[in-house]
This record gives structure tokens, sequence and C-alpha cells, in this order.
């Protein structure tokens, strides 16, 4: 096994599928031998399927092989026996029932109540409904596992370059840094400040997408991902926001004195503007707001 294989779910993912195509396989051929006549066109085309899939395992794509053997499993439907055919519409039905929205509502309007009789083709339509509800929901996983691959490096990047940059702080000005009554240059702190904010917006990016729902629609998630560089701008731009507010003196009579002195304490006030941009805001707000007449 490759060392990428033993941290990554793609070796699990590949057997998974194996083990279905196996067991399709089997089933296909059962089939044929119950079926005397000629080879007809669902055979075929199940086959084909099947060797599809066998060639995107082969390819080691996973997402690939799992199409295809959805799409085998659609065409055996075609090989049921009229006394088979209940079981498999009850089957389904039990699917569609745990299946949310639109797509178990349709399943179960397509199969019907429970005794109806069901077609082969009412059958492929549903068994295709459900299957798209699987690969939709896969999809969802690829797309939620970029978005949190894509901020681990951005996170990885900020936190390596923060401690670089606070280390370099300690050895050239480590007087201004630890002191509790000199503040150290603007510049400095707009640089610290950057860093935190950044890492502030990205933790919450990273809370957010570790702890929402897979069911948010694609479309959602795709918009959610092209916003990141826009959010970790924004908690940068919330940082530096924090500090001239604090430079300014207007919180002076929120924070104590040692507090508004302390470095350190700026780069949590910095991480806390980056985390929740809505902090920064109502502070802003809160600054605003003309005074009440006595």
């Amino acid at each position: 096994m490759k060392i990428e294989e033993m941290f990554s779910l793609k070796p699990a993912l590949k057997s998974r599928a194996e083990v279905a195509v196996n067991s399709l396989e089997m089933k296909l051929k059962f089939r044929k031998s119950k079926d005397q006549t000629e080879e007809t066109d669902w055979v075929h085309h199940a086959e084909l399927a099947l060797g599809k899939a066998r060639q995107a395992l082969r390819e080691n794509d996973s997402d690939e092989a799992w199409n295809y053997i959805h799409l085998a499993d659609e065409f055996l439907i075609w090989g049921l026996d009229d006394a088979e055919i209940p079981g498999k519409a009850s089957s389904l039905r039990a699917e569609g029932v745990k299946i949310n929205g639109s797509r178990g509502v349709a399943m179960l309007k397509i199969l019907g109540e429970e005794g109806a009789n069901v077609s082969k083709i009412n059958l492929q339509e549903a068994l295709a409904i459900r299957n798209d509800h699987y690969s939709t929901k896969y999809h969802k996983i690829k797309l939620r596992r970029s978005s949190l691959l894509t901020l681990s490096w951005i996170l990885s990047l900020v936190v390596t370059t923060g401690i670089s940059w606070i280390a370099f702080l300690n050895v050239c000005f480590p007087t201004l840094l630890n002191s509790d009554t000199t503040l150290p240059p603007f510049w400095q702190e707009a640089i610290s400040g950057l860093f935190m904010g950044v890492l502030g917006a990205s933790f919450s990016m990273a809370y957010t997408m570790t702890t929402s729902s897979l069911e948010v629609k694609i479309p959602d998630q795709i918009m959610g991902a092209m916003i990141t560089l826009i959010r970790l701008i924004i908690g940068g731009t919330a940082s530096f926001v924090a500090l001239l507010i604090l430079r300014a003196g207007m919180l002076e009579d929120l924070l104590s004195a040692r507090l508004l002195k302390s470095h350190l304490g700026f780069l949590v006030i910095a991480f806390i503007a980056g985390f929740s941009e809505r902090w920064i805001i109502q502070v802003v707000q809160v600054i605003s707001r003309e005074p009440k007449k006595n």
C-alpha cells in the first residue's frame, strides 16, 4: 500500500465498489441462467455497464464506478420474474420513506400503495430516483471535502506564517512586544492583526462547514466555497478596523488600560473580529450612536 493511501478513504471506497460489482455480476449470471430465451437487450446493457464499472475501478475512480453500478442495477430490474416484482417494490417503498424531500415523495408516488400493481418501468424509475439521491449525496460530500481541504491548507499557511511573524517580533523587538506600557509600531500591529483576522475567519468557516448539514443544496455549497477568499479578506479588514478603533482610543471606557496597551490582547481582539465580523460591526454601531442628552 502506498503511503498516501494509508491516510485516504480511497482503498475502502474501492473495496466496497468491487463488492457491489461482484454481487451484481453474480445476480446477472443467475438471471441469465433462469432466462432460457435468447440474450435480451437488458442483459447486454447490464454487462456493458458492469464492464465500464470494472474499467473505472482499474483507474481508481470509485465515483465513476458507482455511477455504472447503479446503471447496471437498474437494467437488472428487467430480469425480474412477475413474482419478484412486489417484493422489490416493497423494498423500494421502505427506502423511499427514509429519503427526505421531493425524491422520496416521487418514489412513493411512482410505486403506489402497498399491494398495488407495479410495472418494471416504474420499478426502474423509482430505483433511478433512489440512485440519484445517493449520487447527489456523495457529490455533496466531495464538495464539502474539497472545501475543507482547501481551508485546511489556508489555516496551515496562516498559522505557520503567523507563528514565524510573532517569533520575528520576539527576536527583533522583544521589549516592545512584551511591554505593558509601550505599543509596538502601527505597521507591526497591522500585520499581526491581519494574520489573526484571517485565522479567525478561517476558523469560523471551518467550524461552520463541519457543523452544517449535508442537506444544503449543491449550488449553495458551491457558492459557499466561492466566497471563501472574500470571507478571508473580510476577516483581515475587520481586524484592521479593530486596530484603528483601539488606537483611536474609542474603547477606553469599555476595555481596561492594560488590555488596551497589550499587544497580545490586541491579537485576541483581532481574532475575534475575524471570527465574527458582526462583532466589529456592532462595535462600530455602538461608537457611531449619538450620545443621549442629559
